[in-house]
């Protein structure tokens, strides 16, 4: 991806990210906000990395785990030193922390067994467990729309391809497989509408963002 392209999705991801900040502003603890606030930008900020190699840092992946897990603790006690909220709060952030990684694991597994090939990546399985750590429960809700976006790509790459002057793509080549393109722009919009069902905040405004970002990311492998 050229550096022209790589900065318009980039803006377009700021520009959703920050759409859901404004709208969660002074509704939500400041500790969930400045939660919601590093994943995004965490999100946006490895995305370049796992465009260009297709990869994601363990480094980053794993301790994100652990600092889902710490947030949500530090969350709890900034309600008071009540036992019950604080372990039920931590035991949220475990339970998303395993269903996150257990479900991606799944679709790995799966991914080998129908298409006899990786379909989602060892460090989308780390990244899926540190959101969940994150957002708790709330990754039942990204888990399916990652996968909705993930089916949709190979249909709309096909036309980004045909309408394509020169028949080639910026980010993979016609002859190479859809799962080869960079899964970090699926995992932040599944993130978040996910966050944005959290909240009780999705409706038609937010859906066109969402199909926005989808259309930019889908621009983006287009090589003119």
């Amino acid at each position: 991806m050229d550096k022209g392209k790589m900065q318009l999705l980039m803006v377009g991801m700021c520009v959703f990210a920050s759409y859901y900040l404004v709208r969660v502003f002074g509704k939500i603890q400041k500790m969930e906000f400045m939660s919601d606030l590093f994943l995004l930008a965490l999100l946006i900020k490895i995305m370049e990395r796992n465009i260009k190699f297709h990869l994601y840092a363990d480094k980053v992946t794993l301790p994100a785990m652990g600092l889902g897990v710490a947030v949500n603790l530090l969350t709890s006690v900034s309600l008071g030193w009540n036992s019950s909220i604080i372990l039920e709060r931590v035991g949220l952030s475990v339970m998303g922390l395993i269903l996150g990684g257990l479900c991606f694991y799944s679709l790995q597994w799966l991914g080998h067994i129908v298409f006899r090939k990786e379909s989602v990546g060892g460090g989308d399985v780390k990244l899926a467990a540190a959101i969940g750590a994150f957002i708790g429960p709330s990754i039942v809700w990204f888990v399916p729309i990652w996968v909705c976006v993930w089916i949709a790509l190979p249909f709309l790459y096909n036309m980004a391809y045909a309408f394509s002057p020169s028949k080639r793509t910026g980010l993979i080549e016609k002859s190479q497989p859809v799962s080869v393109v960079p899964s970090a722009p699926i995992h932040f919009i599944a993130l978040t509408s996910a966050l944005f069902i959290k909240r009780g905040l999705f409706d038609f405004i937010t859906l066109l963002f969402g199909i926005g970002i989808v259309i930019v990311f889908v621009i983006s492998l287009v090589k003119r």
